[in-house]
């Protein structure tokens, strides 16, 4: 797990918020690429597996603008008894982080 908790360098912490924080949007659509999550499996994943701590609503803030330039698509799903909207990568979204995994391997 990557540790994005701030310590006393104001550098590594720039980089960390920038790396974590900033970029929850590199972080979502690689987990959507895994397969179709829910906003709190999205939250939960980020914490788990990556160490940042977003609340709910900072998934959405993410995932509606993504919707909105159609890198994600959503669909309903009844998980026992209970309806969730789901969220998956669209082929312009693996293009999108495909793009910006190739980016990343070159700086």
């Amino acid at each position: 797990m990557v540790d994005f908790s701030f310590g006393k360098s104001p550098e590594l912490n720039r980089l960390k918020r920038k790396l974590g924080i900033e970029c929850l949007w590199f972080h979502i659509l690689t987990m959507l690429e895994q397969e179709p999550l829910y906003a709190y499996a999205l939250q939960e994943k980020l914490a788990d597996e990556l160490g940042i701590k977003a609340s709910r609503i900072v998934s959405y803030r993410v995932l509606y603008p993504l919707e909105a330039r159609g890198l994600v698509s959503s669909f309903i799903r009844e998980v026992d008894g209970r309806k969730r909207k789901y969220y998956e990568l669209t082929d312009s979204g693996k293009k999108t982080l495909q793009e910006a995994k190739s980016f990343l391997r070159e700086v």
